[in-house]
């Protein structure tokens, strides 16, 4: 944990290591909770309606992109055109060698789970895919994004290494806010969010 030791100064309690006090880094474990959050509210405003999930993802963010690119254009193909948004997450085996999967939350055309399941594995996932309805926007991305004991667990340089240095991965059009697009990302989002007024 970090916290503020003067102004301008963050000092990790766990490392010792002292960091600017908004110094913005994502690889700076002060900086980077406060974007989380920020990702996770424009991820939950953006109103999926579904979290997709494709095991065995790829080693390196290149590939597996690649992949994700097809199977969005085979789902569209098939009659089911969605926006995602979506993060690599690692799970650490028994025998220390890591296991990458893919979340993705959508909205759109949902495709049933044997539609998913065939179409990421044709682009190279494994055979297992699933489908969940989200019946709470918001809480599905603080799930991926924000989530305190999701995030105390996870090794954040492997995290961002993983992730191309990103903390999500988005289509063109899955930003939105009150059902209306908002182009720019999720920082765009996060600069509507905090114009509009309080309820």
């Amino acid at each position: 944990m970090n916290r503020l030791d003067e102004p301008g100064e963050a000092i990790n309690r766990e490392t010792g290591e002292l960091s600017p006090h908004g110094c913005g880094a994502l690889t700076c474990t002060y900086c980077v909770r406060g974007k989380r959050r920020a990702v996770a509210r424009a991820v939950g405003a953006s109103d999926p309606e579904a979290m997709l999930t494709m095991t065995r993802a790829p080693e390196g963010i290149a590939e597996t992109a690649a992949w994700m690119r097809n199977v969005r254009r085979n789902l569209q193909r098939r009659g089911f055109p969605l926006e995602w948004a979506w993060v690599v997450e690692c799970n650490e085996r028994r025998d220390g060698r890591h296991a990458h999967h893919v979340h993705a939350l959508a909205h759109g055309s949902i495709p049933p789970e044997h539609v998913l399941s065939d179409v990421a594995q044709r682009a190279g996932f494994g055979a297992v895919a699933e489908v969940r309805r989200v019946g709470h926007a918001p809480g599905a991305a603080r799930y991926l994004w924000a989530a305190r004991e999701k995030w105390r667990t996870i090794d954040l340089p492997h995290r961002l290494w993983t992730n191309g240095g990103h903390l999500q991965h988005s289509s063109r059009y899955f930003w939105r806010v009150d059902g209306e697009h908002v182009a720019g990302g999720w920082k765009a989002v996060s600069r509507v969010l905090r114009e509009q007024p309080a309820d």
